[in-house]
């Protein structure tokens, strides 16, 4: 199945730096941190049609494909395939920043930020992109009927960045 070309990923409302003051110790940082992730995603986004030969499709667990990147140490992307009905578990990814974008389908998100514990569901369409913040715990499925494809970017620093699963939300 084709991948349709995706237009460059749009950023939306979970965009603000400022909401995320533990990030780093400057807002100059904060700013720098996010940026270069949506950058990232962006130019990768491009890319997507080049894609097609890569993405698969399990019926039995979600696939997922490291992106080799010409960047410096520091940053992974990945390539993450959704059948419907398919989804994860509710984690974290530590100390990470990322962002995410859907370039195939939709996804359903949901989120709870460790300062509210107030769960936050949205529906995430192809070319949205979503900004997650370290120690927010998310939830990702693919409620539609048509499989999904996403591009996951994220800035890691060693271990603090490992994936923790919670459980169901």
């Amino acid at each position: 199945m084709p991948a349709s070309r995706a237009t460059s990923a749009q950023p939306d409302g979970d965009l603000d730096p400022a909401r995320f003051a533990y990030l780093t110790p400057t807002a100059d940082d904060r700013a720098a941190c996010l940026g270069r992730l949506v950058a990232l995603s962006r130019t990768l986004s491009e890319r997507s049609a080049g894609w097609d030969q890569l993405i698969r499709f399990d019926p039995i667990q979600r696939w997922r494909y490291r992106l080799e990147l010409d960047e410096p140490d520091g940053y992974q992307a990945w390539l993450l395939s959704w059948l419907p009905g398919q989804g994860t578990e509710l984690h974290d990814h530590g100390a990470a920043p990322a962002v995410f974008t859907v370039l195939r389908g939709q996804l359903e998100e949901c989120a709870t930020s460790p300062f509210d514990g107030r769960p936050r569901r949205q529906l995430v369409v192809a070319g949205q992109l979503r900004y997650w913040a370290p120690r927010h715990l998310r939830q990702l499925s693919n409620p539609g009927s048509a499989p999904a494809v996403s591009l996951h970017v994220y800035q890691v620093d060693g271990p603090e960045s490992a994936i923790t699963q919670v459980g169901e939300m």
